[in-house]
């Protein structure tokens, strides 16, 4: 039986790894030149990181599983906020210098009552029900943002359910997970790996699927043959592929026009850039301290960790910066992120950063591969999932042997996206649909 693995962010990933350790015959189809997914870095002109937004790792049981065994240890990790406990109170000390008296009940009570109780309504429709201060909306609409997107896309389950996770930490080798899967798939011999490859539909003959695929790079069309297909896209992903299908698998989680309105709402995509400074400039010590600008730029110090940082020996320290909030209006220059080109974003974000905290103009700034202007908004290459008020996709619709897994697929906990919640998907499956006699997760 060969299984198809449309995707290979850490949920095709990990999926492929699991399945190769079984000797399963495995084939994944990846629309970039490179394996990862959102999970990757790059170098600009071979000598600047860049990233699509900073990305922080985040400690739950299944990740951990994986990086253990495919051979990481803790020492390829930097604790970015200290432990747990250090973390929620840095968070938690942020959010209560906004609030008053009020806020701390309602925020607590709500914590207790939304990681309990399910709710189909958002962050934003939570401010609205609660007699919160605008002082506090404020400050949890920077925690949201931080988090995933604005209030009025984040649901409220998963909001308070990604404040309980543990450890905030980063990978001082960014690619050296996915190196390590790759490395191991490509010895194996029931894997093949096919790169620059696009998937545009799927159809069904009997029990075999047949997926219709075009070379990104020289533009040729191919078919590829399976038994089990397992969609491991984006959320936004979904539709490009399903739309194109034959009737049954098209409507195979809900009418195509349900699945175009859902993939088209639960994602966000970010505008990350890189500043490259040509000398040592120290991060302010305090959490989240440029996130108080209109845009609430987001800045991780990622030198502070990073094994390679530069390439260019001028360069001394490097942050990685996004901004996900692109429809909120600069009160400086009237325009939101999405109204305005590449270099004003740039220099409106940098007006930000410096109004918050003093810093030399970097060397060169850099912006994610894939970044581009669609119809009047600024869409990244990689995108992140939040559900707003949509349900989360269950993994398998009406077809046998036809699956999506991904952070937007169901499972037993609440979440935004992250790489722990990507290999929580590729866990519930196996769980639920596999009996494998290797399997790391159990």
């Amino acid at each position: 039986m060969k299984y198809i693995i449309v995707g290979s962010g850490p949920t095709g990933l990990s999926l492929a790894y699991v399945l190769s350790l079984n000797n399963i015959d495995v084939e994944i189809i990846e629309s970039d030149d490179k394996l990862g997914g959102s999970w990757n870095s790059e170098w600009i002109d071979n000598k600047y990181f860049s990233e699509n937004s900073p990305r922080v790792y985040l400690n739950s049981t299944n990740i951990n599983k994986l990086i253990s065994h495919i051979g990481m240890t803790k020492d390829d990790f930097q604790t970015i906020y200290g432990n747990f406990f250090e973390k929620n109170y840095k968070v938690v000390s942020f959010i209560f210098k906004y609030f008053n008296f009020y806020d701390y009940f309602i925020f607590l009570f709500s914590f207790f009552k939304y990681t309990i109780y399910t709710a189909d309504i958002t962050v934003n429709d939570w401010f609205n029900m609660s007699s919160l201060s605008n002082q506090g909306k404020k400050a949890i609409t920077i925690v949201s943002i931080l988090l995933g997107d604005r209030p009025d896309k984040t649901n409220i389950n998963d909001f308070f359910g990604f404040l309980s996770f543990g450890t905030v930490t980063q990978m001082k080798e960014p690619n050296k997970w996915r190196d390590l899967i790759e490395r191991y798939l490509t010895k194996k011999g029931n894997v093949t790996i096919l790169k620059e490859t696009r998937v545009t539909g799927i159809e069904q003959h009997n029990s075999k699927f047949t997926l219709l695929v075009k070379n990104t790079n020289y533009g040729y069309d191919d078919k590829r043959m399976g038994d089990k297909v397992f969609l491991c896209t984006q959320s936004n992903g979904l539709y490009p592929i399903l739309v194109n299908s034959s009737p049954t698998i098209r409507n195979n989680w809900m009418p195509i026009d349900k699945m175009k309105e859902w993939s088209n709402n639960t994602f966000y995509s970010g505008f990350g850039f890189q500043l490259h400074f040509d000398k040592i400039v120290h991060f302010k010590n305090e959490w989240c301290w440029s996130c108080n600008g209109d845009w609430t730029v987001i800045i991780l110090p990622v030198s502070n960790w990073l094994k390679k940082y530069s390439n260019d020996p001028d360069i001394k320290t490097v942050w990685s910066c996004c901004i996900v909030d692109m429809d909120t209006k600069s009160k400086r220059i009237n325009k939101t992120a999405n109204e305005c080109t590449h270099d004003e974003v740039i220099d409106e974000c940098f007006f930000q950063i410096r109004d918050n905290y003093k810093i030399p103009s970097p060397k060169i700034t850099t912006t994610s591969s894939g970044l581009q202007k669609i119809n009047n908004k600024w869409i990244s290459k990689n995108t992140g999932y939040t559900k707003s008020t949509y349900d989360d996709l269950p993994m398998k619709g009406n077809i046998d042997n036809l699956f999506a897994l991904g952070c937007f697929t169901e499972t037993s906990k609440n979440h935004l996206a992250f790489m722990g919640g990507a290999v929580d998907a590729t866990a519930h499956y196996l769980d639920k649909y596999e009996k494998l006699y290797n399997n790391i997760f159990r």
